[in-house]
């Protein structure tokens, strides 16, 4: 018998492979309700208000990747994510806002990393929204094949 031994270490990966999510023009926590839980461990993720719970103390590694689309040029998707203590209230993270130009009806992916330390108990939440109606993030698959793509949503913690 071979026993294979991994550290175990919290990992949570967040999917929206919807066709089309269209974005909000006023600042909204973004909760589609098509997301997927692909992993958790050490996480809970409420699909109905968008929120990660942090169930361990540690540094984490965050990678967010959405594929925006605008129906015409000069449109602007913004970003940024805010947290709450235990028995806190919400409040932005420092230097989380990103705001990023859209070409004409262009496919862009946006890919937003960070490294933050979050105590258990935290709870995680990310606003997504775009500067005019028609703004989508979009599932996209690679040239001729059905199960590689890039989701319209993924975020990745661990």
């Amino acid at each position: 018998v071979h026993i294979d031994k991994k550290t175990w270490s919290p990992g949570l990966e967040i999917v929206d492979a919807q066709a089309s999510v269209t974005l909000p023009t006023t600042d909204t926590v973004f909760a589609p309700s098509s997301m997927t839980v692909v992993e958790s461990y050490g996480f809970n993720y409420d699909v109905a208000t968008g929120i990660i719970t942090f169930n361990t103390s540690s540094s984490y590694a965050i990678s967010m990747s959405y594929n925006a689309q605008p129906p015409s040029s000069n449109k602007v998707i913004y970003f940024y994510a805010e947290a709450k203590a235990p028995g806190g209230s919400w409040a932005p993270i420092t230097y989380s806002g990103r705001q990023l130009e859209l070409p004409n009806s262009v496919e862009t992916q946006v890919v937003v990393t960070a490294a933050k330390y979050f105590a258990m108990g935290t709870q995680l939440r990310f606003h997504i929204w775009g500067s005019a109606s028609g703004i989508a993030m979009k599932t996209s698959y690679l040239d001729g094949l059905t199960t590689v793509y890039k989701p319209a949503f993924r975020c990745q913690i661990a």
